[in-house]
C-alpha cells in the first residue's frame, strides 16, 4: 500500500470518526490501531503497545503534571487577587492602571503556573474591577485575552514542555529562549496600554481613590513572594542547579506551603484600610 493511500486512509477515518461524535483520544487511537493493524498484521500491534508503553512510563513527562498541580495550587491560594490588588496600589495613579496590571499578572501567573491561567482567573477578577471603574470594554477585555495567551511563550510553559519532549531537545534551552520574547511583548503590550490611554484618557478614567504608601509597602508581600518562586524555580533551571523536573518539585512543594499559608488567613486581609477579599 502506497504512502498516498496510507495518508488519505488515515486522515479520512479520522474525519470521518470526529464527525461522527467520535471523541478525539479514540479517533486518534482507533485509526492508527486500525491501520497498523491492516499494515503489519499483529506484529505491528505489539510495536503500537510497546511503544506507548515506553512514551508514557518516560520519567520527563512527570514535569507536566508537576507544573500543572503548581499552578493549580497557586490558582486556588487567591493569588491573582492578592497580585492585582497589589500591584493596582503601586500604579494607582497611571492612566490605564488596571489594564496594565492585569497584564502583569497574567505574566506572573503564566510564569509560576506553568499553564497560563491568566485569561480564566483575570477575566473574574480584573475585567469587573475594570468595567466598575468606567474603562472601556475593548480594552478592558483586550489587556486580558493578550496577557493570557503568553502563558504559552513564557516558560514554564506545558507546550514548551510537549515540544521538546517530541522533538528531543532541551527543555530548559526552550524555557531560556522563550522569556525574553515573552517579556518583550508583555512589555509592548504595556507601553501600547499606557501610550493608548495618555492620548485617550477616556478609555481608562482616573480613580479617586486615596492609596497611601503605607498601603503599598503593606501589598508588597503579596508581590515578593510569588516573584521568589518564580526565581526559585527558572532561576535554578537557568543556573543548571536543577532539571526542569526537579524544579517542578521544589515549585509544586513550595506552592503547597503558599497555599496552606493563604489557607490560615481570614477570608479578608487588611491592607491600611484597603479590605481583600478572597
Amino acid at each position: 500500500m502506497s504512502i498516498e493511500l496510507v495518508t488519505v486512509l488515515l486522515f479520512g477515518g479520522l474525519l470521518l470518526l470526529l464527525a461522527m461524535g467520535v471523541p478525539v483520544a479514540f479517533a486518534l487511537g482507533s485509526i492508527s490501531v486500525l491501520l497498523t493493524f491492516l499494515l503489519d498484521g499483529s506484529n505491528g500491534l505489539y510495536t503500537v503497545a510497546t511503544t506507548t508503553y515506553r512514551q508514557i512510563t518516560d520519567p520527563n513527562l512527570i514535569t507536566i503534571p508537576l507544573f500543572l498541580l503548581m499552578g493549580n495550587f497557586l490558582l486556588h491560594s487567591g493569588i491573582s487577587d492578592r497580585l492585582f490588588h497589589g500591584l493596582g496600589f503601586w500604579l494607582s495613579g497611571l492612566k490605564g492602571g488596571l489594564a496594565i496590571v492585569s497584564v502583569g499578572v497574567c505574566v506572573a501567573l503564566a510564569m509560576c503556573g506553568g499553564f497560563g491561567p491568566g485569561i480564566l482567573t483575570m477575566g473574574l477578577i480584573a475585567v469587573p474591577a475594570m468595567l466598575k471603574r468606567s474603562y472601556d470594554k475593548s480594552l478592558s477585555l483586550g489587556s486580558v485575552m493578550a496577557g493570557g495567551v503568553l502563558g504559552e511563550i513564557i516558560p514554564p510553559s506545558i507546550i514548551m514542555i510537549i515540544f521538546a519532549y517530541i522533538a528531543r531537545v532541551s527543555i530548559g534551552r526552550l524555557f531560556f529562549g522563550g522569556v525574553f520574547p515573552g517579556l518583550v511583548t508583555a512589555s509592548l503590550y504595556v507601553i501600547y496600554i499606557a501610550v493608548r490611554c495618555h492620548f485617550q484618557p477616556h478609555l481608562a478614567p482616573g480613580t479617586d481613590e486615596d492609596v497611601t504608601w503605607k498601603m503599598r509597602w503593606t501589598a508588597l508581600k503579596e508581590i515578593i513572594l510569588p516573584a521568589l518562586l518564580v526565581v526559585l524555580v527558572l532561576g535554578s533551571i537557568f543556573l543548571g542547579i536543577a532539571t526542569p523536573t526537579e524544579a517542578a518539585g521544589v515549585g509544586a512543594m513550595g506552592c503547597l506551603l503558599y497555599t496552606s499559608d493563604a489557607a490560615d488567613e481570614e477570608d479578608s486581609v487588611d491592607l491600611g484600610g484597603s479590605r481583600i477579599i478572597k
